[in-house]
């Protein structure tokens, strides 16, 4: 098959496949003498396979071709292995730290950050959001009253499995609900990623949909306060005759569980359509 039909497979950029033969990671299975194109075969997904999981661990392209050429023992390997596995422990912690200081915020954000910004109330807006390569996880909550634990629950498996495979966030976490009743509220947390990793038990590595046109606004100040922002948007979308399509989302542009709840930033964002007239 052509390299862009193995890219969709294998769901590996052509531009990378190109650069694995040129550094004879992974060459082709032969090149067209006619076209000069590039021909993969299935058969050699075993060894791409192998080259993402190592890549996921951190090893280095370099290394990784010395591993799969065979000129290292199993031993050695291993070896190499534990010695990942004690660097990345030492750096969960660490790692942690970090990504609750993780700030995904427009330069033009501090503007709104000020006083003045504050003292003017929600203004929403809307815009399309752009899909998203996340790491989820699903659950339910006895009531909204409910939901903030288990949003802390499940975000804190998720983040954790991350840090474990080693894979850089790309964005800050975002909470989808699906759902809502006095009894139970559907939700989920989702962290976007750089690249695709394993899941692990009951999280899901997928591409978060985009949303075609959104009500967005920042609520500035603590989680147990966003409920004002929640009704402003929703208020918004009546008096400009909206219907509201689930999941709604609270993305967690500022958080630190340990930091003071006035300097949080939750964008809330509402998929919206126009109201069907009845006639």
């Amino acid at each position: 098959m052509k390299i862009s039909e193995f890219s969709k497979i294998c769901s590996v950029p052509a531009k990378t496949l190109r650069y694995y033969d040129e550094i004879d990671l992974l060459s082709p299975e032969r090149v067209d003498p006619g076209s000069g194109y590039r021909i993969y075969s299935m058969d050699q997904l075993p060894r791409l396979n192998k080259i993402l999981q190592y890549r996921q661990l951190g090893f280095p392209l370099s290394l990784i071709k010395t591993i799969l050429n065979g000129d290292t023992t199993l031993e050695e390997v291993q070896g190499m292995l534990r010695q990942r596995n004690r660097v990345i422990q030492d750096r969960i912690e660490e790692e942690l730290e970090r990504l609750r200081q993780v700030e995904a915020v427009q330069e033009d954000l501090a503007f709104q950050l000020s006083e003045k910004s504050r003292s003017r109330g929600y203004e929403i807006i809307t815009r399309s959001i752009d899909p998203v390569l996340v790491v989820s996880m699903q659950d339910h909550a006895n009531g909204l009253t409910d939901s903030g634990r288990i949003l802390v629950k499940i975000s804190k498996k998720v983040l954790q499995h991350i840090m474990k495979q080693n894979c850089p966030m790309s964005a800050p976490g975002i909470a989808l609900y699906h759902s809502f009743s006095e009894q139970r509220v559907d939700l989920e947390f989702a962290q976007p990623v750089e690249y695709a990793i394993e899941p692990a038990g009951k999280m899901e590595c997928k591409i978060l949909p985009g949303i075609e046109l959104a009500a967005c606004v920042y609520h500035y100040g603590a989680l147990n306060e966003i409920d004002h922002a929640h009704q402003a948007l929703m208020d918004w979308v009546r008096a400009n005759e909206y219907e509201i399509d689930l999941p709604v989302r609270d993305v967690y542009l500022r958080y630190d569980p340990r930091g003071k709840g006035q300097e949080f930033i939750t964008e809330v964002q509402y998929p919206i359509r126009k109201r069907q007239s009845v006639d």
